[in-house]
């Protein structure tokens, strides 16, 4: 016991303690009502591992393993002792890098096993031997093998951290604190405030096991924990420093939320949690905080932008990636990119969403990052004076009100934001943003954005860097086709200034040409004087300068001078003036000082190549003043075109152009050479005292060239130009007057014929004229056939001439001078192809005047010749029987030895041989229009044959000497084949023909063809004979094998009622064998025979033997004969052989399906 009224001693009370990172432990940054610390997340982050692993050097040293492997047991034991007792689950892992494989030492399996029991090392989680001399490959392999094996472990650490998390806000109670706060008004952490703390550690453990979908519902939860209605924000004070605490984990949790969306590829749900965020931020920051019109609020918006351009940049979204060039793929080919990444399959398809709903791609946001920039830049400037001043040069009230006043959220003071440079941001914002849209074919606004960044350097007076800006935009900007003017005119306008102050005389000009313009708004205070727009900067250069010269397309820019160039007609002709216009006209600013052009020229495709139009400097008469309204000036060009040589026509005309004015030139251009002109460019220069203007557009046919300006007594009328390009014309050669005729042509000439063709050439100029004629004749396949001019049959001498350049048919001929109305007659021959064609004559007159010496006039006729076969024919092959006797064969061996004792001569049996014959009889039409003159008809063998085996006569018959057209002419000859060696068995092939030589018989009928005349002279063929081949098919001699040849004739002495016909089967065995043949006639009702029906036949080696029937009709009616055809049938057999052989018809006999045939009323008399 103490004594009395001595002071007690205080014994400590047991406390609660907790992590020094708690908002209950005193030593906590957030005690005592702060949720979340970043310490903690760098804590679990950074500072406490899931798996703590140590590499160490595994060495293999005999004298030293023992000693070495102690020590390493000891460091692992004092490794897992120091983590344990951290009261972390941190687990533990060794890698061993060893200096020498197992098969080279084996005592490191036993050292290993050692070392894993000291330690309790799991061998499979745990511990991991890594051989040497490891490649790179194999050293990646076993780190991810690493990986893999601990990637559980890690889940399992991060698990249970969860767990542990999830139990504590399951109790549903706040836990009591280290000690309970004692200053002022503080209190403890709400349950609200620990429900989000325990949400956000579940959403960062959740991230960490890379499961996206749990850590943004764990994030989300939080989130509306903190901005709901009885949420943290509801239940602090704006001016409390844990409201920016709370800002700055909401803004937090939102990014992270938004991250796990981009994770899981919900683009659309990731923006659409973005929006929802920013109203509910708004929605707090105007109930509960300073609200949102302050700059305060453009800087969290516009670090928002920033971070939703990073982190979607980040996310590598495959939709809006921007298109980059790969190896091996052409850098030109598009690739597809879309400016909105398109909705997940979460939402219905055909569900219409804001466009704003979509996830952008960065250049969006970047550019909306620039613009809250832009807001804040402003509302800081509107900042008033007292709130610049710091804080210790001000009044305390003035302070707190100033506090009370601005929301410095993530951003300076007030005394601190006036002096922050804006600008840079805006400028660098705007850059990154311009580039994305590059990327993505977005030009139009990316070419909005440089305009907005170029005015940020004019902002700040730096003008060469927003020249440097504009340049570009100026050059390739489409708002001048497109018809944004305004936009168009900010840019020119912002150029113009800039190129004022840089001085900068090219682009002062060019931007002043395009300011005159009416589409663009005057600009008030600005004076449009195009010949003194650069006299400030010339005031501002000492000395003397050169002038400069400034070049414009009207591609490229936007002009208020406008032409148009107009042909009167579609075509003209050689050495006739063809009429134009060229028409000017301004849309300049009413009030613009006129301008004075220097001249105009105009340039063409075709013949001419350019007229130049000079201002004449004359005074123009008052009573010719430009209001008026447009007058014609007549412009007389002088200079002369010359053939196939550069030229240029000039004139003169009054260029001064007033506002509003039209300038109207016409002027006749004689052409000398045929071409197709078209007018394609035009050139207005302008000479000012300080520089030199050329502008130079494109020709077009428009609405405004398809007028024509008539004079008329108030100025100029317009009419329409019915043309379909009034900007071309076709200069045809002048009209020839020079007529060709062929006075008569036959309407039908023959294969191989000489044709000799006469040509009259007709002078209807009215003066004289130097003439030559070209010639050509093809036919259906375009070759060329030789031609000869007949200088003898012509009226006057032709020369031929070989012509530069001409084809090898081309004859061309000098006809020489001709007066005017004269006539000359020339003639050509030829020879017409030996198979039927159509062939084209095609003659080309060209002249040259007297008076026009160097222009030369063409006139061309064509003209067509069908060249046809005038006979044909067709063929019949039929079997003869050769009347001359074989040779015999009992004597055949001692004639061959006869003939190799003495071959002087050999013996007429064997001279002869064995003939065989063939009658072929040819049907000739004459398909001439006109009789023929028969001169011969032979037939002959075309291929070579040997005559030592074949032998061939022909005999020819009587033939008409005149052809008469359509008419059909016989003709038979006989082919009679000889075998010299009788034991020869090849066949042969003989290819034959039938020449007929004919010539055409005097004939008045022709067809005449007469080219812009009639004549009446006759056109003439020569008189030779031509020969016509005419081709039969292949005659094939078989090998000689045994037949048989029936013949049949009518008896003389038979009467006529009752005719008898004498057949004859003559049975041929040209072999070297013994044949033996069985025969027997068939019996038939249609007629009675006479001869034996059954018999047989010996035949020795070449020998022939003939049977005869007489054969009488029988069935007969009482007109006469029922029949006129009997078909008798005579089957002959080879014993030997059993083959039948087949009856081969000969004179007087034919045959068809059924067998031979005998016609009783075509049989001759025997």
């Amino acid at each position: 016991m103490s004594p009395q009224n001595s002071q007690s001693i205080s014994h400590p009370t047991n406390r609660a303690l907790h992590s020094p990172l708690s908002p209950l432990s005193p030593a906590s940054p957030i005690y005592p009502d702060g949720i979340m610390t970043a310490l903690w997340l760098e804590k679990h982050q950074y500072n406490v591992p899931a798996v703590f692993v140590s590499i160490v050097k595994f060495s293999s040293d005999p004298s030293r393993d023992s000693l070495n492997d102690n020590h390493l047991k000891n460091e692992i034991n004092n490794i897992k002792s120091v983590l344990s007792r951290s009261g972390h689950r941190t687990r533990y892992a060794l890698v061993l890098m060893s200096e020498k494989t197992i098969l080279e030492v084996p005592e490191i399996e036993e050292r290993l096993s050692t070392i894993r029991r000291a330690t309790g090392l799991d061998p499979k989680t745990s511990l991991f031997f890594l051989p040497p001399n490891t490649s790179r490959v194999e050293l990646s392999a076993f780190s991810t093998s690493i990986l893999s094996t601990l990637q559980p472990v890690c889940i399992e650490y991060y698990r249970d951290l969860t767990k542990h998390a999830r139990r504590k806000k399951g109790r549903g109670a706040v836990p009591p604190p280290t000690a309970p706060p004692t200053k002022g008004t503080s209190q403890t952490l709400s349950a609200q405030g620990w429900s989000a703390r325990y949400d956000f550690k579940g959403g960062i453990f959740a991230e960490f096991r890379q499961e996206m979908e749990a850590a943004g519902r764990n994030y989300t939860q939080a989130l509306e924990t903190l901005l709901g209605s009885d949420g943290i924000f509801e239940s602090t004070h704006s001016w409390s420093g844990r409201w920016d605490e709370a800002r700055l984990l909401a803004d937090a949790l939102a990014l992270r939320t938004i991250r796990c969306f981009l994770w899981n590829s919900q683009t659309t749900s990731a923006v659409q949690f973005w929006i929802k965020y920013r109203d509910s931020v708004r929605s707090v920051l105007d109930r509960r905080g300073k609200g949102t019109a302050t700059y305060g609020w453009q800087v969290w918006m516009a670090r928002w932008a920033k971070v939703m351009a990073e982190i979607t940049k980040a996310s590598s979204v495959q939709s809006l990636n921007a298109p980059r060039s790969r190896g091996g793929v052409d850098a030109n080919v598009t690739q597809e990119v879309m400016v909105f990444a398109p909705a997940e399959k979460l939402f219905p398809v055909g569900e219409r969403l804001p466009p704003w709903h979509l996830l952008a791609h960065p250049g969006y946001w970047l550019w909306l990052s620039a613009r809250h920039t832009a807001n804040r830049r402003k509302m800081a400037e509107e900042i008033p004076e007292e709130d610049r001043t710091p804080p210790g040069q001000s009044p305390a009230t003035k302070v707190a009100n100033r506090s009370q006043t601005y929301d410095s959220y993530l951003c300076p003071e007030p005394h601190l934001e006036f002096s922050v440079d804006h600008g840079t941001k805006i400028r660098e914002d705007l850059s990154e943003s311009s580039n994305e849209f590059v990327a993505r074919g977005q030009r139009r606004l990316a070419l909005r954005l440089e305009l907005d960044r170029a005015k940020e350097y004019m902002r700040i007076k730096k003008y060469p860097e927003a020249l440097e800006v504009l340049r570009p935009v100026w050059q390739s900007m489409a708002w001048r086709t497109e018809g944004w003017w305004r936009l168009a005119f900010e840019v020119i306008w912002a150029l113009y200034e800039c190129a004022i102050a840089s001085k900068d005389v090219i682009l002062t000009v060019a931007t002043s040409w395009e300011l005159l313009c009416s589409v663009f708004p005057s600009k008030r205070g600005h004076t449009y004087d195009l010949a003194h727009c650069v006299d400030t900067i010339q005031l501002g250069i000492d000395g003397e300068k050169e002038k400069s010269v400034v070049s414009l397309q009207g591609e490229n820019v936007c002009s208020f001078v406008s032409v148009s160039f107009n042909f009167a007609n579609a075509t003209g002709h050689v050495g006739e003036p063809a009429l134009i216009q060229y028409i000017i006209s301004s849309s300049a600013h009413k009030h613009s000082s006129p301008v004075t052009l220097k001249s105009i020229t105009i340039q063409f495709e075709g013949s001419l190549e350019q007229i130049r139009i000079n201002n004449h400097g004359l005074p123009v008469p008052s009573s010719r003043g430009h209001s008026e309204g447009p007058r014609v000036q007549h412009v007389t060009l002088t200079g002369e075109i010359q053939r196939n040589s550069s030229h240029i026509l000039g004139g003169s005309a009054d260029l001064i152009l007033h506002p509003h004015q039209v300038i109207i030139l016409e002027c006749p251009i004689v052409y000398r050479e045929a071409a197709n002109v078209r007018a394609v460019r035009t050139t207005i220069s302008i000479d000012a005292p300080t520089f030199d203007l050329n502008y130079s557009t494109p020709i077009v046919a428009d609405e405004l060239s398809e007028d024509w300006y008539i004079e008329s007594g108030n100025g100029a009328a317009k009419r329409h130009l019915p043309l379909d390009d009034p900007t071309a014309i076709t200069i045809f050669p002048k009209p020839p007057k020079m007529e060709i005729a062929f006075p008569s042509i036959l309407g039908q000439y023959y294969i191989g014929e000489t044709i000799l063709l006469e040509i009259e050439l007709i002078n209807n100029e009215e003066e004289e004229a130097s003439v030559e004629a070209k010639l050509m004749i093809l036919d259906a396949s375009g070759q060329e056939l030789s031609c000869e001019p007949v200088p003898s049959s012509v009226e006057s001498k032709v020369t031929e001439q070989a012509s530069e350049g001409a084809p090898q048919s081309e004859k061309v001929i000098q006809i020489g001078q001709m007066e005017a109305s004269q006539r000359r007659t020339f003639a050509v021959s030829f020879t017409a192809p030996i198979e039927p064609t159509s062939l084209s004559l095609q003659i080309v007159s060209t002249y040259f005047l007297t008076s026009d010496p160097d222009t030369p006039v063409s006139k061309q006729f064509s003209a067509s010749l069908e060249v046809s076969n005038p006979l044909e024919a067709d063929y019949q092959f039929s079997t003869h029987i050769h009347p001359e006797p074989w040779p015999d064969f009992f004597s055949l061996e001692r004639s061959i030895e006869q003939v190799s004792s003495d071959t002087s001569s050999p013996p007429p049996e064997l001279d002869s041989g064995i003939a065989r014959a063939w009658l072929i009889s040819a049907r000739v039409t004459s398909f001439a229009s006109d009789d023929l003159i028969l001169d011969d008809v032979a037939l002959y063998c075309t291929s070579d044959y040997n005559p030592a085996f074949y032998t061939i006569t022909a005999r020819k018959q009587s033939s008409p000497s005149r052809l008469i057209p359509a008419q059909q002419y016989f003709y038979q000859f006989e082919l009679v084949v000889r075998t010299v060696d009788v034991e020869e068995q090849h066949p042969a092939n003989l290819d034959l023909a039938l020449d007929i030589t004919w010539q055409r018989a005097e004939s008045n009928n022709g067809v005449e063809i007469v080219a812009d005349h009639k004549a009446s002279s006759d056109s003439k063929t020569t008189k030779m004979p031509v020969t016509t081949s005419l081709l039969l098919s292949p005659f094939i001699i078989t090998t000689p094998e045994p037949r048989v040849v029936c013949t049949a004739s009518r008896l003389g002495d038979a009467p006529q009622e009752h005719p008898v016909i004498l057949i004859i089967y003559t049975i041929e065995n040209p072999t070297m064998h013994f044949l033996t043949f069985s025969m027997s006639m068939d019996a038939s009702e249609e007629f009675a025979f006479s001869g034996s029906k059954n018999t047989s036949l010996n035949l020795v080696p070449l020998s022939r033997h003939t049977v005869q029937y007489q054969i009488m009709p029988v069935s007969m009616d009482e007109h006469g004969l029922q029949h006129t055809t009997l078909r008798p049938d005579l089957k002959i057999t080879d014993v030997y052989f059993g083959q039948a052989l087949k009856v081969v018809p000969g004179e007087g006999v034919s045959i068809d399906k059924e067998g031979i045939l005998v016609d009783l009323g075509g049989t001759a008399d025997t």
